[in-house]
């Protein structure tokens, strides 16, 4: 992104402005085109001044796409889209948004899927259970909170269908 400081500049000038020059400068020793010139240098370091001072929030609202904003929850870092890296690299009581539930729910029919708890499809792992039966147990997440308008998911780990170790 290019501009002319020019082009940003002169549209800025009314006539009054021009006539206010002129009424101020003094003819022994200036020139209205003199006085024109300095004021337009004048405010093209301001305006550069004022860009670099401003420049990462520029960037950010023109290109908000390279500038993901971190999410967090109760002060912990919540994964997005943009940084997560799959289940597997999760601790348990990771938080995770709601977006990266719904694309891993979206993968596979998922195993259990209601409004608080969503578990992946495919079982990870099974457990043998007091009746010595060995039962899958499938990536866990719970729902906490909303945090803006994201949606707010806890890793639980591997736990049994339909039900979370929390």
């Amino acid at each position: 992104m290019s501009f002319d400081i020019h082009e940003v500049l002169l549209p800025s000038l009314t006539y009054d402005d021009f006539v206010l020059m002129a009424q101020n400068c003094n003819p022994e020793s200036t020139t209205l085109r003199d006085e024109v010139r300095r004021l337009l240098a004048q405010r093209r370091n301001e305006l550069w001044e004022m860009f670099l001072e401003h420049e990462e929030d520029i960037m950010k609202a023109a290109f908000p796409e390279q500038f993901p904003v971190e999410l967090t929850h109760k002060g912990k870092h919540v994964y997005t889209k943009g940084d997560f890296r799959g289940y597997g690299a999760l601790a348990v009581f990771d938080l995770v948004d709601g977006e990266v539930v719904q694309d891993l729910m979206d993968l596979l029919p998922p195993a259990y899927y209601s409004s608080s708890l969503a578990q992946v499809g495919e079982p990870c792992d099974s457990v043998r259970a007091d009746d010595d039966q060995y039962y899958p147990t499938y990536a866990t997440f719970r729902f906490i909170a909303m945090e803006g308008e994201h949606e707010v998911w806890e890793f639980c780990g591997d736990c049994l269908r339909g039900h979370t170790t929390k």
